[in-house]
């Protein structure tokens, strides 16, 4: 065997840029389990991110001796997690038949029941439906 080579391991692909890159990957994953559990709680149960690591040796030339190392990674993330929400049917206003939902927008609740808070906190207005302050924004 030749000095000036070595067997191949993780830490030789790329000269060592190659690890980097994968602990990088790791660390964005991380990362990104941590933000999608806060973001949906009990939601995210069960949901992955996920560091793919393909690392392919290919035979370029047998008689030679010569292989190609082709290494990559990449990281799926989970997804939104699916949200039920509900909506009536009616008319917009122009008569055309429409999917409504109230004002402050669709959350969990029966929409033809009145609200006084949305899902995350904002005041609602009993009697437009809309929430406090957004109307005044907009104007």
């Amino acid at each position: 065997m030749l000095t000036q080579f070595s067997p191949l391991n993780l830490d030789l692909i790329e000269e060592g840029r190659f690890r980097l890159s994968v602990e990088e990957d790791l660390r964005r994953a991380s990362a990104a389990i941590l933000r999608h559990a806060e973001r949906y709680g009990q939601a995210a149960e069960k949901a992955k991110a996920r560091v793919k690591v393909t690392i392919d040796l290919v035979c370029a030339d047998a008689d030679d001796g010569a292989y190609v190392i082709k290494a990559s990674s990449r990281i799926e993330v989970p997804a939104r997690p699916a949200m039920l929400s509900q909506a009536v049917a009616g008319e917009d206003d122009n008569g055309r038949s429409a999917v409504l939902v109230r004002r402050s927008g669709s959350g969990r609740d029966d929409p033809r029941q009145k609200v006084f808070t949305t899902e995350d906190g904002r005041q609602v207005d009993p009697e437009t439906g809309e929430i406090v302050g957004e109307a005044q924004k907009e104007g």
